[in-house]
Parts: structure tokens; sequence; C-alpha cells
């Protein structure tokens, strides 16, 4: 069954019935990645590539800079059988690229949605 997504105003991000924030407590003291919901929708429906190898995509970055030198957490988006699915869930850092899981984000997902309904969820934005 598909999973739904929901992206909030405040950025942060809703899948099915986890919020990231939430989730993720240590989310909180990082913002959202794009200031430009347009280029977060581009870059999550693969219209637009992101900063990293293949289709993985910053969702948060630092408070402070906003800079991917201090890393991000990322998700890294495929396709599946007519599915998006969302896995991988991790920190990257921009010295080595290398994803860094603690077991939490392990255990986080995949999530899959409906290709049609996830890419009219960012239409508007693209």
């Amino acid at each position: 069954m598909p999973t739904t997504l929901f992206l909030a105003s405040t950025g942060d991000f809703h899948i099915g019935r986890y919020q990231l924030t939430k989730h993720f407590p240590v989310l909180k003291d990082w913002q959202p990645a794009h200031n430009d919901k347009g280029q977060c929708a581009r870059q999550l429906a693969g219209v637009d590539d992101g900063p990293f190898e293949g289709w993985r995509v910053p969702l948060f970055v630092c408070r402070l800079c906003g800079n991917l030198a201090c890393g991000a957490f990322t998700v890294l988006v495929s396709e599946e059988s007519g599915s998006v699915k969302w896995s991988e869930f991790g920190w990257i850092a921009d010295d080595n690229r290398s994803i860094i899981q603690d077991e939490n984000m392990k255990r986080f997902g995949p999530f899959f949605f409906n290709r049609k309904e996830y890419m009219a969820r960012f239409s508007s934005y693209i």
C-alpha cells in the first residue's frame, strides 16, 4: 500500500504517520535544505539533479550556515515498479560523501509512493 507524503509549510516532511523532526529529534537543530520549495520539489521529483550522486536529495542542513559542507540529512530516491521509493535516510558529509546512519536511520523505511500521486504532489512547484 502506498505511503502518503506531505511537505509542511515549516519545511518538515510527513511520511505516512511519521513527522521527520519528531522521529529524528536531532533535526530540530537543523533547517530544511531548500528555502525554495520549487527546488526541493524538482530534486525530489528527479527533474533537477541534486548536489549528490544518484538521486540522493538533501532534506535538512545546518541551521547556522545552510551549507552542505557542514553535512546534510538526506534520502535516496528511486523508482521501482511504478512507485517512487524513499530509502537509506542518513547524514552525508561534504568532505567524503559517505553516508552515515545510526540504527534508527537504518530501520526507517523504505517508503513507497504511488508515482502518479507523488508527481502530482509536486506538480505545482515544477
